[in-house]
C-alpha cells in the first residue's frame, strides 16, 4: 500500500523544521525528508585535529519583534540552547586602528557618523549636501514599518531604491560600502547592483538600530537549535526520515500528488496532499521533470553570477586573544568586505582543546579577484589580516585547514533577483519555503526562519501566525 501524508516537507534545515513543526502542531500528518544522514541543512560542523568549527556568526541573528526562530521555538515549545553574543565589529584594513564596535544608532545622524567611520575617513567631513541627503535617506529607512518594508522592497534593488532618492556620488559610495559590509561581499559594485533593498535595510536596522542581536547556539546550531525544533515537531506527531533524497515531485492533473524518494535500499513513491519544498535553492530545479510556470527563468540570472569563497580554519597552540566578536574586515579604498574573522573558542571554549584557540576566517569572492587570485595568495592575505587583528596569530599557528570554492551555489542571500512565491500559482498543493522565497521578513537565518512561519501560515489558511 502506498504511504500517504497530508504534507511532505523536503529539507530539514531551519525553514523546513519550523514549517513542519507548525503543520504538525495543527494536527496535520506531516513527513519531513532529509537527504543527509543528519538534520540541520547547511548548519553542519567541521572537525579537524581536535577542533570543531560551528560557523554561524554573524548569521544566527534574531531581529524584528524578538526574532523569528526564537518566536517559532516559543510557539512550538522547542527547548533551544543558545545565548546572545557580542555584536560584530568592523576592522578598517590598513587604517592602523583597532576594530570598531557596532554602535546602536537610534538616529539617522548617528548612522551617518558610523558609515563615515566605516569608510576609514575619521576626521573628514561629508559635503553638506551629501550629509543632508544621506541623513534623510537613513531617516526613511529607520522609520519604515519593518513588516511592510520587507514586503515592499524584497525584490527592489538597493541601487534603484537609493538612486531614486539621490544621485549624489558620495551617497552612492556610502551605500555601496554599507551594502558590501552587510552582505559580506568582496565586490562592492556587484553588491550595490544586485542587493535587495529590504535585505540590506534589515541588516542595517538589526545591527545598527538596535533591532537585532547575534546569538551563539550551544554546543552548535544543529544540537542547540535545529534538533530541539525537530524534537518539538516529533512531539506533535511528525515523522522525520534522514538519508532519504527526494528525486522528483509528482504533479498530476495540476496538483502536487507525492514525491519519489530514494535511500540506500530502495526508491519508492510517497503520496501527499501537499508538498513543501525547503531544500537548498540551487537544488529546486532538480525536483521537477517539468518546471512549474512560476519558476521558469528564476534561476537563470542568479546562476550567471560568478561567486566563490575561501576559508581558513586555524588551530593555535596557545590563547592569543579574548576578543569575543566576529570581526568584519573592510577595504577603505574600495568599500569591499575583505572577509570576516572570528576567534570562536573565546565564546565557545568547547570547540578547541584546553589551552588552545580556534580562529576561522572567510572571504566571499567575485569579479577579478575570483578569476585571478590563487588559493595560496588568498590565504597569505587572510593570514596577514588575522595577524593585524589578533597580534601573535602567525607565531601561534599550529595547524591550518583551508577550503576554496570557485563557484558558490545557491541564491545570493541579499539579492534583488526575483524570488520564489511560497504558494504556487499554477499547481495546487505545491509550496516553497526557505532561501530565495518570498515573503521573507528578515535576512540570513532569521529571514529563512520567517519563511518557515509564513509558508506554514499559507498551508494552514491562517490570517496570522507568530505575528506574521
Amino acid at each position: 500500500m502506498t504511504e500517504k501524508y497530508e504534507n511532505i516537507v523536503i529539507g530539514a534545515g531551519l525553514a523546513g523544521t519550523i514549517c513542519s513543526g507548525f503543520l504538525a502542531k495543527h494536527g496535520q500528518k506531516t513527513l519531513l525528508l532529509e537527504r543527509g544522514n543528519k538534520i540541520g541543512g547547511q548548519y553542519m560542523d567541521y572537525k579537524f585535529d581536535g577542533y570543531t568549527v560551528a560557523m554561524h556568526l554573524p548569521m544566527l541573528m534574531t531581529t524584528w519583534n524578538g526574532g523569528f526562530w526564537t518566536t517559532a521555538a516559543r510557539e512550538l515549545e522547542a527547548n533551544l540552547k543558545f545565548y546572545y553574543s557580542k555584536e560584530p565589529k568592523f576592522y578598517v584594513n590598513g587604517a592602523g586602528m583597532p576594530p570598531i564596535s557596532v554602535p546602536r544608532c537610534y538616529t539617522a545622524s548617528a548612522m551617518v557618523d558610523f558609515a563615515l567611520g566605516l569608510m576609514g575617513s575619521h576626521g573628514e567631513k561629508l559635503p553638506s549636501d551629501a550629509k543632508q541627503e544621506f541623513t534623510k535617506i537613513m531617516g526613511e529607512i529607520l522609520g519604515y514599518p519593518w513588516k511592510q518594508m520587507c514586503i515592499d522592497l524584497d525584490n527592489v534593488g538597493l541601487k534603484d531604491w537609493v538612486e531614486s532618492r539621490s544621485t549624489n556620488p558620495v551617497v552612492r559610495a556610502l551605500f555601496t560600502n554599507l551594502g558590501s559590509s552587510m552582505g559580506f561581499m568582496g565586490d562592492p559594485k556587484l553588491s550595490y547592483e544586485t542587493s535587495s533593498a529590504a535585505k540590506v535595510f534589515t541588516m542595517i536596522r538589526g545591527w545598527l538600530a538596535g533591532e537585532g542581536v547575534t546569538a551563539v547556539a550551544v554546543p552548535n546550531p544543529v544540537d542547540g537549535i535545529i534538533k530541539p525544533l525537530a524534537d518539538a515537531f516529533k512531539a506533535y506527531g511528525g515523522e522525520i526520515r534522514t538519508g532519504h533524497r527526494a528525486t522528483n515531485v509528482l504533479i498530476e492533473k495540476g496538483r502536487a500528488a507525492g514525491v519519489v524518494v530514494k535511500n540506500d535500499k530502495e526508491e519508492k513513491t510517497i503520496s501527499a496532499d501537499r508538498i513543501i519544498v525547503a531544500c537548498v535553492w540551487s537544488d529546486i530545479p532538480k525536483l521537477f521533470i517539468k518546471m512549474p510556470v512560476e519558476l521558469e527563468g528564476l534561476f537563470d540570472e542568479p546562476s550567471k553570477i560568478k561567486m566563490g569563497n575561501v576559508w581558513t580554519f586555524t588551530g593555535l597552540k596557545r590563547r592569543i586573544t579574548n576578543e569575543p566578536s566576529c570581526i568584519l574586515v573592510q577595504d577603505p579604498k574600495t568599500g569591499a568586505n575583505l572577509g570576516g574573522a572570528y576567534a570562536e573558542s573565546v565564546e565557545q571554549p568547547w570547540n578547541a582543546p584546553e589551552g588552545k584557540q580556534l580562529i576561522w576566517m572567510y572571504q566571499v569572492l567575485a569579479g577579478e579577484k575570483l578569476e585571478k587570485a590563487t588559493k595560496e595568495e588568498l590565504i597569505v592575505e587572510m593570514n596577514d589580516i588575522q595577524e593585524a587583528i589578533y597580534p601573535g596569530f602567525k607565531e601561534a599557528m599550529e595547524v591550518q585547514h583551508s577550503a576554496y570554492n570557485k563557484q558558490s551555489s545557491g541564491h545570493y542571500p541579499l539579492s534583488s533577483f526575483k524570488k520564489i512565491p511560497q504558494k504556487s500559482n499554477t499547481i495546487e498543493g505545491l509550496y516553497f519555503t526557505g532561501e530565495g522565497t518570498t515573503p521573507s521578513f528578515g535576512c540570513i537565518s532569521d529571514g529563512v526562519a520567517s519563511t518557515g512561519i509564513s509558508t506554514a501560515k499559507k498551508v494552514l489558511g491562517l490570517d496570522v501566525l507568530c505575528g506574521i
